[in-house]
């Protein structure tokens, strides 16, 4: 791992190498039990109250630099599956600042 990958945050960095092991292989496609898997290689699963939290991403500043470049974002299938898909802006939103109205 490079410095930068380090600064990013734990979830980043679970996500961010999820991401690689599925381009690697070829198939977007992956379950808890490889997140567990990776989660252990990185940190151990003692870091995380809930491993499964690393892929509920729903805003785009929580996702690695690596997915955003390619517009990937992770999707949950059901029955502990989940899916990289590309269109981040079909998955996620940006949320726009609120205004306060003085009264």
């Amino acid at each position: 791992m490079n410095k930068i990958e380090k600064k990013e945050s734990l979830k980043k960095q679970v996500l961010a190498k999820l991401f690689s092991v599925c381009q690697e292989r070829g198939d977007y496609i992956f379950d808890n039990d490889l997140v567990k898997q990776v989660i252990g290689e990185i940190e151990g699963e003692k870091k995380f109250k809930n491993p499964f939290d690393v892929t509920k991403v729903d805003r785009r500043d929580l996702l690695p630099k690596t997915m955003l470049e390619k517009n990937f974002a992770v999707i949950h299938l059901g029955s502990g599956a989940h899916r990289f898909i590309e269109g981040i802006e079909n998955v996620s939103h940006d949320f726009e600042p609120i205004m306060r109205i003085s009264s």
